[in-house]
Protein backbone atom coordinates (compact mmCIF):
# COMPACT_ATOMS: atom_id res chain seq x y z
CA UNK A 1 0.00 0.00 0.00
CA UNK A 2 2.53 2.35 1.05
CA UNK A 3 4.88 3.76 -2.18
CA UNK A 4 9.00 3.60 -1.06
CA UNK A 5 8.59 6.91 -2.00
CA UNK A 6 5.83 7.65 0.17
CA UNK A 7 7.88 5.92 3.46
CA UNK A 8 10.97 7.70 2.42
CA UNK A 9 9.58 11.34 2.01
CA UNK A 10 7.57 10.94 5.48
CA UNK A 11 9.45 8.89 7.62
CA UNK A 12 12.70 11.04 7.16
CA UNK A 13 10.65 13.56 9.65
CA UNK A 14 10.23 11.25 12.65
CA UNK A 15 13.83 11.23 13.99
CA UNK A 16 13.20 15.12 14.65
CA UNK A 17 10.93 14.42 17.14
CA UNK A 18 13.30 12.76 18.93
CA UNK A 19 15.50 15.89 19.26
CA UNK A 20 13.24 16.96 22.31
CA UNK A 21 15.23 14.45 24.72
CA UNK A 22 18.02 16.63 24.01
CA UNK A 23 15.57 19.34 26.05
CA UNK A 24 14.64 19.73 29.80
CA UNK A 25 11.48 21.38 28.87
CA UNK A 26 8.56 18.20 28.35
CA UNK A 27 6.89 20.42 25.60
CA UNK A 28 9.69 20.71 23.36
CA UNK A 29 8.57 17.05 22.36
CA UNK A 30 5.00 18.97 21.10
CA UNK A 31 7.08 22.03 19.24
CA UNK A 32 9.48 19.06 17.88
CA UNK A 33 6.17 17.07 16.36
CA UNK A 34 4.87 20.60 14.97
CA UNK A 35 7.64 21.70 13.15
CA UNK A 36 7.75 17.96 11.93
CA UNK A 37 4.46 18.25 10.68
CA UNK A 38 4.79 21.50 9.00
CA UNK A 39 7.71 20.24 6.85
CA UNK A 40 5.29 17.11 6.10
CA UNK A 41 2.91 19.18 5.18
CA UNK A 42 5.16 21.43 2.84
CA UNK A 43 6.85 18.28 1.60
CA UNK A 44 3.05 16.78 0.27
CA UNK A 45 2.79 19.89 -1.65
CA UNK A 46 6.18 20.78 -3.06
CA UNK A 47 6.10 17.02 -4.74
CA UNK A 48 2.08 16.11 -5.58
CA UNK A 49 1.32 13.36 -7.37
CA UNK A 50 -1.54 12.00 -9.43
CA UNK A 51 -4.07 8.87 -9.48
CA UNK A 52 -3.53 6.25 -7.17
CA UNK A 53 -0.12 6.84 -5.98
CA UNK A 54 -1.36 10.07 -4.72
CA UNK A 55 -3.69 7.97 -2.44
CA UNK A 56 -0.66 6.13 -1.00
CA UNK A 57 1.38 8.95 -0.53
CA UNK A 58 -1.38 10.72 1.10
CA UNK A 59 -2.33 7.72 3.08
CA UNK A 60 1.49 7.73 4.13
CA UNK A 61 1.50 11.29 5.34
CA UNK A 62 -1.05 10.89 7.59
CA UNK A 63 0.20 7.94 9.13
CA UNK A 64 3.63 9.35 9.69
CA UNK A 65 2.02 12.76 11.28
CA UNK A 66 0.15 9.82 13.56
CA UNK A 67 3.28 8.09 14.30
CA UNK A 68 5.12 11.55 14.87
CA UNK A 69 2.28 12.89 17.44
CA UNK A 70 2.00 9.37 19.30
CA UNK A 71 6.25 9.64 19.92
CA UNK A 72 5.38 13.24 20.93
CA UNK A 73 3.49 12.37 23.72
CA UNK A 74 5.28 9.46 24.12
CA UNK A 75 8.34 11.76 24.74
CA UNK A 76 6.38 14.17 26.84
CA UNK A 77 5.43 11.93 29.41
CA UNK A 78 8.37 10.33 29.55
CA UNK A 79 10.03 13.67 30.33
CA UNK A 80 7.01 14.70 32.51
CA UNK A 81 8.59 11.72 34.92
CA UNK A 82 11.67 12.23 35.28
CA UNK A 83 11.04 15.86 36.21
CA UNK A 84 8.46 14.32 39.08
CA UNK A 85 11.18 11.55 40.23
CA UNK A 86 13.86 14.88 39.64
CA UNK A 87 11.92 16.96 42.00
CA UNK A 88 11.47 13.98 44.16
CA UNK A 89 15.17 13.33 44.45
CA UNK A 90 15.23 16.99 45.53
CA UNK A 91 13.30 16.78 47.85
CA UNK A 92 14.34 13.98 49.30
CA UNK A 93 18.14 15.30 49.34
CA UNK A 94 17.23 18.73 50.93
CA UNK A 95 15.10 16.60 53.45
CA UNK A 96 18.07 14.28 54.43
CA UNK A 97 20.36 17.54 54.77
CA UNK A 98 17.58 19.13 57.16
CA UNK A 99 17.15 16.52 59.04
CA UNK A 100 18.25 15.91 62.09
CA UNK A 101 18.96 12.23 62.52
CA UNK A 102 20.56 9.89 59.82
CA UNK A 103 18.64 8.70 56.94
CA UNK A 104 19.26 5.64 55.05
CA UNK A 105 17.69 3.89 51.89
CA UNK A 106 18.06 0.43 50.50
CA UNK A 107 17.00 -1.06 47.50
CA UNK A 108 16.80 -4.35 47.61
CA UNK A 109 16.26 -5.64 44.37
CA UNK A 110 19.71 -3.54 43.43
CA UNK A 111 21.47 -4.14 46.55
CA UNK A 112 22.08 -0.42 46.43
CA UNK A 113 22.38 1.30 50.02
CA UNK A 114 22.17 5.10 50.02
CA UNK A 115 23.53 7.26 53.19
CA UNK A 116 23.12 10.66 53.78
CA UNK A 117 25.49 13.30 55.02
CA UNK A 118 23.97 13.00 58.48
CA UNK A 119 24.17 9.64 58.82
CA UNK A 120 27.64 9.28 58.07
CA UNK A 121 28.89 12.29 60.16
CA UNK A 122 26.75 10.97 63.22
CA UNK A 123 29.93 8.16 62.83
CA UNK A 124 32.33 10.87 62.50
CA UNK A 125 32.94 10.60 58.74
CA UNK A 126 32.96 13.33 56.09
CA UNK A 127 30.14 12.49 52.65
CA UNK A 128 33.27 10.99 50.39
CA UNK A 129 35.02 8.88 54.13
CA UNK A 130 32.14 6.06 54.22
CA UNK A 131 30.82 4.02 51.16
CA UNK A 132 27.52 3.87 50.40
CA UNK A 133 26.83 -0.31 51.03
CA UNK A 134 25.19 -2.85 53.08
CA UNK A 135 28.35 -4.43 53.94
CA UNK A 136 29.89 -0.99 54.93
CA UNK A 137 27.27 -0.92 57.54
CA UNK A 138 27.51 -4.17 58.75
CA UNK A 139 31.25 -3.63 59.45
CA UNK A 140 30.70 -1.16 61.75
CA UNK A 141 27.67 -2.84 63.38
CA UNK A 142 28.85 -4.01 67.46
CA UNK A 143 29.42 -8.31 67.68
CA UNK A 144 26.98 -8.50 70.29
CA UNK A 145 23.72 -6.43 68.26
CA UNK A 146 24.30 -8.24 65.21
CA UNK A 147 21.94 -11.01 65.75
CA UNK A 148 19.59 -9.21 67.18
CA UNK A 149 18.93 -6.88 64.76
CA UNK A 150 19.60 -8.75 61.06
CA UNK A 151 16.74 -11.25 62.81
CA UNK A 152 14.40 -8.08 63.62
CA UNK A 153 15.60 -6.49 59.93
CA UNK A 154 14.62 -10.13 58.42
CA UNK A 155 10.99 -10.30 60.70
CA UNK A 156 10.34 -6.99 59.04
CA UNK A 157 11.00 -8.21 55.39
CA UNK A 158 9.44 -11.51 56.19
CA UNK A 159 6.86 -10.83 58.49
CA UNK A 160 5.96 -7.33 58.65
CA UNK A 161 6.85 -6.40 61.96
CA UNK A 162 7.94 -3.17 63.21
CA UNK A 163 11.72 -2.17 62.14
CA UNK A 164 12.61 -0.34 65.55
CA UNK A 165 15.95 -1.67 67.12
CA UNK A 166 18.83 -0.24 69.64
CA UNK A 167 22.38 -1.55 68.49
CA UNK A 168 25.65 0.19 68.34
CA UNK A 169 28.20 1.57 66.09
CA UNK A 170 31.45 1.89 65.95
CA UNK A 171 32.59 5.81 64.58
CA UNK A 172 35.62 7.11 63.14
CA UNK A 173 37.14 7.54 66.56
CA UNK A 174 37.23 3.80 67.52
CA UNK A 175 33.60 5.03 70.00
CA UNK A 176 30.88 2.43 70.69
CA UNK A 177 27.72 4.53 70.18
CA UNK A 178 24.27 3.64 70.69
CA UNK A 179 22.04 4.51 67.88
CA UNK A 180 18.00 3.88 67.48
CA UNK A 181 17.46 2.24 63.93
CA UNK A 182 13.85 2.70 62.87
CA UNK A 183 12.85 1.50 59.48
CA UNK A 184 9.85 1.11 57.12
CA UNK A 185 9.63 -1.56 53.52
CA UNK A 186 7.78 -1.73 50.49
CA UNK A 187 6.52 -4.60 49.22
CA UNK A 188 5.60 -5.82 45.56
CA UNK A 189 2.08 -7.01 45.07
CA UNK A 190 3.64 -10.69 45.79
CA UNK A 191 4.65 -9.55 49.33
CA UNK A 192 7.91 -9.49 48.20
CA UNK A 193 10.18 -6.40 49.79
CA UNK A 194 11.86 -4.33 47.12
CA UNK A 195 12.60 -1.53 49.04
CA UNK A 196 13.61 -0.37 52.99
CA UNK A 197 14.33 3.07 53.84
CA UNK A 198 14.54 4.89 57.65
CA UNK A 199 15.98 6.85 60.37
CA UNK A 200 19.20 6.24 62.39
CA UNK A 201 19.16 8.22 65.97
CA UNK A 202 22.15 8.59 68.52
CA UNK A 203 20.77 7.80 71.37
CA UNK A 204 24.34 7.40 73.64
CA UNK A 205 23.77 10.30 75.97
CA UNK A 206 19.84 8.76 77.07
CA UNK A 207 21.62 5.38 77.06
CA UNK A 208 23.98 7.13 79.88
CA UNK A 209 21.09 8.80 81.54
CA UNK A 210 19.03 5.40 82.09
CA UNK A 211 22.34 3.49 82.96
CA UNK A 212 22.95 6.71 85.70
CA UNK A 213 19.30 6.51 86.70
CA UNK A 214 19.02 2.90 87.65
CA UNK A 215 22.34 2.92 89.37
CA UNK A 216 20.66 5.49 91.33
CA UNK A 217 17.72 3.30 91.82
CA UNK A 218 20.09 0.28 92.95
CA UNK A 219 22.00 2.18 95.28
CA UNK A 220 18.56 4.08 97.28
CA UNK A 221 17.25 0.40 97.08
CA UNK A 222 20.71 -0.72 99.09
CA UNK A 223 20.26 1.62 101.19
CA UNK A 224 16.59 1.27 101.73
CA UNK A 225 17.63 -2.27 102.79
CA UNK A 226 20.59 -1.16 105.10
CA UNK A 227 17.85 1.22 106.97
CA UNK A 228 15.38 -1.32 107.27
CA UNK A 229 18.13 -3.98 108.84
CA UNK A 230 19.59 -1.35 110.87
CA UNK A 231 15.98 -0.67 112.25
CA UNK A 232 15.36 -4.57 113.16
CA UNK A 233 18.73 -4.79 114.47
CA UNK A 234 18.15 -1.25 116.83
CA UNK A 235 14.61 -2.95 117.38
CA UNK A 236 15.78 -5.75 118.66
CA UNK A 237 18.57 -4.25 120.83
CA UNK A 238 16.01 -1.96 122.87
CA UNK A 239 13.49 -4.68 123.37
CA UNK A 240 16.29 -6.87 125.33
CA UNK A 241 17.25 -4.32 128.40
CA UNK A 242 13.37 -4.23 128.67
CA UNK A 243 12.46 -7.48 128.85
CA UNK A 244 15.64 -7.29 131.53
CA UNK A 245 13.58 -4.97 133.56
CA UNK A 246 10.58 -6.12 133.50
CA UNK A 247 11.55 -10.01 134.55
CA UNK A 248 13.31 -7.45 137.22
CA UNK A 249 10.03 -5.66 138.35
CA UNK A 250 8.55 -9.28 138.67
CA UNK A 251 10.55 -11.17 140.32
CA UNK A 252 10.94 -7.81 143.24
CA UNK A 253 6.56 -7.95 143.30
CA UNK A 254 7.40 -11.71 143.95
CA UNK A 255 9.77 -11.38 146.31
CA UNK A 256 8.76 -8.27 148.42
CA UNK A 257 5.01 -8.72 147.91
CA UNK A 258 4.66 -8.95 152.51
CA UNK A 259 6.88 -6.12 152.67
CA UNK A 260 5.77 -3.26 150.50
CA UNK A 261 2.48 -1.64 149.99
CA UNK A 262 -0.03 -1.02 147.23
CA UNK A 263 1.35 1.81 145.81
CA UNK A 264 4.56 0.04 145.15
CA UNK A 265 3.09 -2.70 143.42
CA UNK A 266 1.37 -0.21 141.15
CA UNK A 267 4.72 1.05 140.25
CA UNK A 268 6.14 -2.09 139.54
CA UNK A 269 3.62 -2.88 137.51
CA UNK A 270 4.08 -0.03 135.23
Amino acid sequence: MLAPKGIAMGVVYIPLVFCALFFYHERVAYIFSGLATVLIILGYLASPTGGVENQYVVVNRILTIVSVWVVAVLIHRQKVTQQQLMRSEEALTLGWRGAGNGMWDWNILTNKVSLSDRFKELLGYKPDEMNDSFDEWLKHLHDDDRDKTLAALAQHLENKMPFNVEYRLLTKEGEWRWFLARGQALWDKNGNAVRLAGSLNDITEMKKSNQEREELIASLKKSNDELDNFAYAASHDLKAPLRVIKNVSHWLQEDLAERIDEESIEKLQL
